[in-house]
């Protein structure tokens, strides 16, 4: 079950979050100041964050340790003025809810958390995409300057091959390495 913590001092407001929220998700009430939210990241490891904001009062700088690519933050917002929370507004798992519709909190959540676990996995594709032409780049140069040496290019790319192996290394490293030796 995915897990919420809950950072709020308002007991009312507390409870009827977790009415709203306890059907789809394990809900997690903190006292600990939000300075400390890396315990208790660690321990529960959240799936979102609710913060009521008068929580944060002057400590937005917070939000910052909270704000991570893998977590959703809602801040139930007590006033009009979003100035304080202007840095945040862009990013695509910060929600900012007026606190008076907590009901909506519950499909908020559920449709954030979906589409932040889809950005997440589209961006660790990208990464591993660009590591992949970064390698192949990297091993087409090795290639080359190998072929400069007079071996073919199918020897060329076994040599590499063979080098990553030997030293347990991935063909990357193995390029590099060939290409510092060659220089």
């Amino acid at each position: 079950m995915k897990r919420v913590v809950l950072y709020t001092n308002d007991e009312i407001l507390s409870n009827q979050l977790k009415r709203e929220l306890i059907e789809n998700y394990e809900v997690i009430p903190c006292t600990l100041d939000l300075c400390d939210y890396i315990i208790i990241e660690n321990r529960y490891q959240p799936k979102a964050v609710v913060i009521d904001s008068r929580i944060l009062k002057d400590a937005y700088h917070y939000l910052d340790l909270v704000i991570k690519e893998d977590v959703i933050v809602a801040v139930l917002n007590r006033q009009i003025e979003t100035g304080p929370y202007y840095n945040y507004l862009s990013l695509p798992n910060f929600i900012l809810l007026d606190a008076k519709k907590t009901e909506m909190l519950n499909g908020l959540l559920s449709l954030a958390i979906r589409l932040n676990d889809i950005i997440v996995k589209k961006n660790h594709q990208i990464i591993e995409y660009k590591e992949k032409i970064e390698e192949d780049k990297m091993v087409k140069k090795a290639k080359i300057a190998l072929m400069k040496k007079g071996m073919s290019e199918e020897d060329s790319y076994k040599y590499i091959l063979d080098y990553s192996m030997k030293n347990r290394i991935t063909k990357l490293m193995a390029s590099k390495k060939i290409l510092e030796s060659l220089n």
